[in-house]
């Protein structure tokens, strides 16, 4: 039995990869034993030119011998076991994204369900440690951890510059978050939420970048090459090349389509601002599945306006392209709808609507800093300490939407919540490899663990 203080957990980009093996020295050189659970060849190399342990998920099946002659059967022993509503929903968000079948996905996740089971039970496990993320392997290994009681730490996402969150699961709750009382904040706390908020404004910042993945204009005769040769002779035909070259040629038509059904916004004119989320994006399928079809959620939010308002919905920016042609149109063609350009700024929209809708987007993060009504469907970070407009039950949207334009917000309650949150969350930045950053971060996750068990 091989002792790890830490287990990172490496999914396929190399850029991953790369930051985790980076991260990884800087544990080893304040002591700590660490190891890698990895899921391609390119990790796998990456990891072993550092000179750690690793485990590839695929050897580990092998290596168990695991074999399963009834998937019923084992999906509802699994189920049982780790208290699922479905196996087919836990690969879900994976189905969505490689379009995949069910039948082929639920045997992956049982055969990483038991190469893991026996992994952490072979091994003793101090501390689990990924990023955001909702693939099958992911979610395995948070489920199983939890169930062995092994601390799990997600390396997550903060809407400050510097920080990131640090969550214990794979839910959207900062489990650091703490409400402080603005009355009680001395004044350079007072000052210096003033400054963010300020400054959060002035640079006018965007949580997400503009979607400029791969089309077939921007593939290099390099790019083919390389990916050719990690099919062939790295991933052995693991590698999901044909889906990664459709992918871009669905793209390549969608770009030049949408163009013609996206239109400029007028901010003179009565506006509730509803952003989409990016359709394979496991804030839809794994935190708010109700919502997967969001072309719905636009239509009925469109009835509820009064007369004289437009509901002005943007699709994400960093996933332009993964929208069907279908569903866009299908909004566009709703009258009061204007489906806006990905390009314009969530800031200038933000500013100048009298109300902001979201499943659970950081746009609604971002609202509070301009002090709009914000309305929250969904489960996110920011919903149930007051300065949000919750909504359980769709029926009571309407009564919600009718509250968001007639009551002024608590400004004083928001400059609380917003210091609160960036208390809560921890120094860092996921992915920058600079030995500043990785000093700096490797604290924040040691010290995110020491407070974890201190709290058991």
């Amino acid at each position: 039995m091989a002792e790890f203080d830490f287990i990172f957990l490496v999914m396929p980009l190399e850029g991953d990869a790369i930051f985790y093996a980076a991260l990884g020295e800087y544990f080893r050189r304040a002591g700590f034993n660490v190891g890698f659970i990895t899921s391609s060849r390119v990790g796998d190399r990456i990891i072993r030119e550092k000179g750690f342990e690793y485990y590839n998920i695929k050897d580990l099946i092998d290596y168990y011998n695991i074999k399963i002659d009834d998937i019923s059967k084992d999906c509802n022993l699994l189920e049982s076991k780790y208290e699922l509503n479905s196996i087919r929903d836990l690969v879900f968000p994976e189905k969505v994204y490689w379009k995949e079948k069910d039948p082929e996905l639920m045997l992956k996740a049982i055969l990483y369900f038991y190469a893991i089971e026996r992994f952490v039970t072979e091994h003793n496990i101090r501390c689990i440690v990924q990023n955001d993320g909702a693939e099958i392997l992911r979610r395995v290994v948070n489920k199983v951890a939890e169930k062995k009681s092994i601390p799990h730490i997600y390396i997550g996402f903060a809407p400050f510059p510097d920080r990131v969150a640090l969550r214990p699961d794979e839910s959207f709750k900062w489990d650091d978050l703490a409400l402080y009382n603005y009355r009680s904040l001395s004044e350079d706390e007072k000052n210096f939420i003033d400054d963010l908020i300020a400054s959060f404004r002035k640079t006018k910042k965007s949580f997400s970048r503009l979607d400029e993945r791969t089309t077939i204009f921007s593939v290099s005769p390099r790019i083919i090459i390389d990916d050719l040769y990690s099919y062939f002779f790295i991933e052995k035909r693991d590698y999901k090349m044909k889906e990664k070259y459709k992918n871009v040629f669905i793209r390549t038509i969608r770009k030049f389509l949408f163009k013609f059904i996206f239109k400029k916004p007028n901010l003179s004119e009565k506006y509730i601002y509803l952003p989409l989320h990016a359709p394979n994006d496991s804030q839809i399928t794994v935190r708010a599945p109700q919502f997967y079809r969001q072309e719905y959620l636009v239509e009925m939010v469109s009835r509820f306006l009064p007369q004289g308002y437009k509901l002005y919905v943007k699709p994400h920016p960093a996933a332009i392209y993964d929208y069907s042609l279908k569903m866009l149109r299908y909004c566009s063609k709703i009258e009061n709808v204007v489906l806006l350009r990905p390009e314009v700024s969530s800031h200038d929209i933000i500013e100048n609507s009298d109300t902001v809708i979201v499943v659970n987007s950081t746009v609604g993060f971002e609202s509070l800093f301009y002090f709009k009504p914000v309305i929250v469907l969904g489960e996110s970070f920011y919903k149930g300490y007051g300065v949000t407009i919750d909504v359980e039950y769709l029926y009571e949207l309407r009564k919600a939407i009718k509250r968001a334009l007639k009551n002024d917000v608590d400004t004083e309650k928001i400059k609380a919540f917003l210091f609160s949150a960036y208390k809560a969350s921890w120094p860092g930045r996921f992915g920058d490899i600079s030995p500043e950053n990785l000093n700096i971060l490797t604290k924040s996750i040691i010290n995110k663990l020491e407070k974890i068990e201190k709290n058991r």
